[in-house]
């Protein structure tokens, strides 16, 4: 029996050993798989924003590194960097298609990390071109990746670029819903990058909704994170929709603020060599100037903006072009070019189901035919404006909303007075604690000065005593001594 137990604890020990060695290794191969990147990744990182050339070249060291080692699951993440490194050069259908090698390379060698880049990317490139409907599959795909692993960071980031998605397609309450859902979290969190994207999404929603104030509310709660954080590329985005939201007769278009946030943006753009957002703040200049009446101005600065959208394939900014072109020439008395103009940007639109613009563009495209005295045009398209009118269905929206808002603000209120009651809670009962401790302590303290002083008087007695009987003792000693050494004569009465 007792060797039978020896044997086993010999062998729990080897086990134990055999795990530790095990785990090393293991811990150790994963440093080591890394290792040969680190350096260059590094300086990759610090480049890709930068000078794009320079990281270019340093990502294709590492893809060299990747394939010498037969490591496919970082080949992915160096497949994808191609991708990013395209789209910083706005070269979007390059962009795309290294898209779909990483995807392809993520999925089968379980990156998941550049699985979801990559659908993130995806999404990104399909709105930049217009297409809304490719650029939501994309991002719902990344939700349902996100979700597979229990990564909610990335679900609820996500969340965002559908809020874009959904205020183009006019679906104002999806969007609106996902952002106070991702809003929550972001707010647990303290994560201000998406709270930022979260915030703007929301603004966006409600410009298109027509509430310019809850829409300005935002866009600033958004803009002075940004520039807290300077996040440039999103601030420039930011101050673009507060220019646009200013575009309303509420508040007498205030000519300055439009001009004043439209040039910040130029001027941030231009500086972090931001061609997406220097090509909307054109389009935002076009935007005031064809609506001040300065339709010659807006034409000329609208067909600089659509060379830039054309070279880059940015389809949605082109509809934009082609929107104000066609509206500028309208109010020049050119009939014919405003419905040239509408009709291109119609079915760019019409396409990819931007709603918002098929509405400005109907209407365009039903006065110009009213000039032309072609009125059964001009009523089939006044028809469809309303169609795409009802289809959106501001004041529907807009209520539900201002309802989500309110519940989500009363959510916020109710956890905040839970917040406190729970503080004042603890405050009291640590008073109740610290009252019930002074009480026992002053009770504790009597007590013992009670002992104290009947010790102390028991001890004073005694020493009375004592010293009393000190006092007799010597006295007796005295006489004692006295008698004895008396005269024998006087020893006796």
């Amino acid at each position: 029996m007792l060797v039978n137990c020896i044997i086993f604890e010999i062998m729990r020990f080897y086990l134990i050993i055999l795990f530790i060695l095990v785990n090393t290794c293991v811990k150790a191969k994963s440093r080591q798989d890394s290792l040969p990147y680190l350096k260059l990744f590094k300086s990759y990182s610090n480049l890709v924003k930068s000078n794009v050339d320079s990281a270019e070249k340093i990502n294709n060291q590492l893809e060299a590194i990747a394939i010498k080692l037969g490591d496919n699951y970082f080949l992915s993440l160096f497949q994808l960097n191609n991708s990013i490194l395209a789209y910083y050069r706005s070269d979007l259908k390059g962009s795309k298609q290294n898209a779909y090698l990483s995807l392809k390379m993520g999925k089968q060698y379980e990156n998941y990390d550049v699985l979801m880049r990559s659908q993130n990317i995806l999404g990104a490139i399909f709105f930049i071109e217009g297409d809304v409907n490719s650029a939501e599959k994309w991002y719902l795909q990344k939700i349902e990746t996100a979700k597979s692993i229990n990564d909610t960071s990335a679900e609820m980031e996500t969340y965002y670029n559908l809020g874009l998605i959904y205020a183009q397609t006019g679906k104002y309450l999806e969007s609106a819903n996902t952002s106070f859902k991702a809003i929550k979290y972001f707010e647990r969190r303290k994560d201000t990058a998406n709270l930022i994207y979260q915030y703007q999404s929301i603004g966006v929603t409600y410009f298109n909704l027509d509430d310019k104030p809850s829409s300005l509310r935002y866009l600033y709660k958004a803009a002075n994170l940004s520039e807290k954080v300077k996040d440039y590329y999103q601030l420039a985005g930011i101050y673009l929709d507060i220019s646009t939201s200013y575009f309303d007769t509420s508040f007498v278009m205030n000519y300055d603020s439009v001009i004043k946030y439209t040039k910040l943006a130029s001027d941030i753009s231009t500086r972090e060599k931001d061609d997406f957002h220097y090509a909307i703040a054109l389009n935002s200049y076009a935007e005031f100037y064809s609506k001040t009446h300065q339709d010659l101005k807006a034409i000329k600065i609208a067909n600089e903006a659509m060379i830039m959208n054309i070279k880059t394939d940015r389809l949605l900014g082109l509809t934009q072009n082609y929107d104000v072109l066609s509206r500028s020439y309208l109010k020049l008395n050119d009939p014919d070019s405003a419905i040239y103009f509408a009709r291109k940007g119609y079915t760019v639109a019409l396409q990819q189901n931007q709603k918002v613009n098929l509405l400005s563009i109907t209407l365009t495209i039903s006065q110009a035919f009213e000039k032309k005295k072609k009125y059964d045009s001009s009523l089939h398209y006044h028809q469809l404006y309303f169609t795409y009118y009802e289809g959106i269905q501001k004041s529907v929206q807009l209520r539900g909303i201002a309802k989500q808002e309110l519940m989500y603000e009363k959510e916020n209120q109710d956890m905040l007075r839970a917040k406190e009651q729970l503080i004042s809670q603890t405050k009291l009962e640590k008073q109740k604690q610290i009252n019930t401790i002074i009480i026992i302590a002053s009770v504790l303290l009597s007590v013992l000065l009670v002992i104290s002083f009947v010790n102390y008087r028991q001890k004073q007695k005694a020493s009375a005593e004592i010293q009393n009987k000190k006092g007799c003792w010597k006295k007796s000693k005295r006489k004692y001594m006295t008698v004895l050494f008396m005269p024998a004569e006087f020893r006796e009465v």
